[in-house]
């Protein structure tokens, strides 16, 4: 097979067609706490 060629199955989603839906408007509840740290010593939570 060539590596150089490219090709898709049939009713296979190409990423560009994905990317052209509308993802949604409803927020999001993440799962796990999340911290950053600003600084040595300061953290600061995110959700």
């Amino acid at each position: 097979m060539d590596r150089g060629q490219t090709f898709e199955l049939e009713g296979q989603t190409s990423i560009n067609e994905l990317l052209m839906e509308p993802v949604g408007v409803a927020p999001i509840q993440m799962a796990l706490p999340i911290y950053v740290q600003l600084g040595q010593g300061e953290w600061r939570r995110l959700s």
